[in-house]
């Protein structure tokens, strides 16, 4: 097993970010063994530079990487809504191969935005989360693959759930596109078969008029999910401070996903009152059609957006740098595996250049980090024991 150490770093040490002037970082293979005070004569030197927990992206749609920017303009239901919308087509126009190479460049874009874990909402059925599968082959990222059967409960039961025991046989749970598409029951059966598995649906996203559409309302949308065995819900764009209020009690956990709800022009969620209300909530950067996968960029639009939207500046307290690492690791399960820097957590944390510009001269690192560094500032990135980039040049060319 490698031992390493890493030093002359300063870092935010643990889930309160204890930061730390001058530390090591000590790992055996791909987890963190010790984090020391002090430099160390025969480490690695770090230059400086102020370490981090690498980020965790909580929701994405990696299946539209080669689709960037196609729908700019679009609604909601033009652009991503099933079956027709104009993400939907534009996957049935991909063959296989060219959907596992697009992917593959989605997950390798993720490693260079220093992201270590993601959580994919694969379309496609079975043989979808098989080529994501195959796409993240190898790389230094944990996917959890979240699948979605082409069958629909309602056209054909007996057929979806062979479905959804294919997909789960390669997938680590299900990405449920709305709250129409499984019925409560049926979901509660998924449950009792398979424990393990993660069950995350998309919610309070779309508006009144859409969810009409589809014979439902806000609010049986919203009794819907406090009802069905769900372990989180992606977006609450529409939530109201009553919705929250009740999923808080409900101990729903949530992602969020500002800058895609925002281009899409379907709201800005309400991260305020996921805060106040006590909600663990994580963030993620959602379909690569519409938005990168830069986990800084989502949490500095998130803190201003919302203080812009409502007028308070004062809504939100705290830096969001824990969204982005390890409340986003609890939202998908992964505990103390991922999002800090603390022994026997993985060896997966990211290096800000010493002498960055974004960060001289600042009173509140935290808030710094998040309202003003971005990839320029990242020097070096570990991600599961494996140097992705180091003293500002990536290493990704076996992969």
């Amino acid at each position: 097993m490698i031992r390493r150490c890493y030093t002359n770093l300063s870092l935010f040490a643990g889930r309160d970010f204890e930061y730390l002037p001058e530390a090591s970082i000590y790992t055996e293979g791909d987890r963190i063994s010790e984090i020391r005070s002090g430099t160390d004569p025969s480490g690695l030197d770090m230059e400086g530079s102020l370490f981090l927990p690498a980020f965790i992206n909580g929701h994405s749609h990696l299946g539209d990487t080669g689709a960037k920017d196609l729908g700019i303009g679009l609604s909601l239901e033009e652009a991503v809504s099933p079956p027709d919308g104009l993400k939907h087509r534009y996957l049935r126009s991909q063959s296989r191969d060219e959907l596992v190479s697009t992917m593959r460049r989605g997950l390798l874009e993720m490693l260079l935005c220093g992201i270590t874990a993601c959580a994919d909402f694969r379309e496609g059925g079975p043989e979808g989360s098989a080529a994501l599968r195959e796409a993240a082959g190898g790389l230094p990222i944990q996917v959890l693959i979240l699948g979605r059967p082409l069958t629909e409960e309602k056209d054909n039961p007996e057929e979806c759930l062979r479905e959804v025991d294919r997909i789960l046989a390669v997938a680590d749970g299900l990405g449920i596109p709305s709250m129409t598409a499984f019925s409560t029951p049926f979901l509660k059966g998924i449950r009792k078969k398979y424990p393990g598995k993660i069950l995350a649906a998309h919610g309070l996203e779309a508006s009144e008029n859409i969810l009409q559409k589809q014979g439902l309302s806000h609010s049986a949308e919203l009794g819907k999910i406090l009802r069905d065995p769900l372990d989180f819900v992606v977006h609450l764009t529409q939530g109201t401070p009553r919705d929250i209020r009740k999923l808080s009690r409900r101990g729903m956990k949530i992602i969020s996903c500002p800058r895609t709800n925002a281009i899409l022009g379907d709201g800005i969620p309400r991260t305020d009152l996921f805060a106040k209300e006590g909600l663990t909530w994580g963030m993620g950067s959602d379909n690569m059609m519409f938005s990168s996968p830069e986990m800084l960029k989502e949490a500095d639009f998130a803190s201003r957006s919302i203080r812009g939207l409502l007028k308070k500046p004062d809504c939100l307290h705290g830096s969001l740098l824990k969204n982005i690492t390890w409340m986003g690791a609890d939202v998908l399960g992964l505990g103390k595996d991922y999002g800090s820097l603390e022994p026997g957590a993985y060896a997966s944390f990211i290096g800000l250049s010493g002498t960055s510009h974004a960060v001289s001269g600042s009173h509140n690192l935290l808030d710094s980090i998040i309202h003003r560094t971005g990839l320029s500032d990242i020097r070096y990135f570990v991600s599961h024991g494996v140097d992705v980039l180091s003293r500002g040049e990536w290493q990704l060319e076996g992969f």
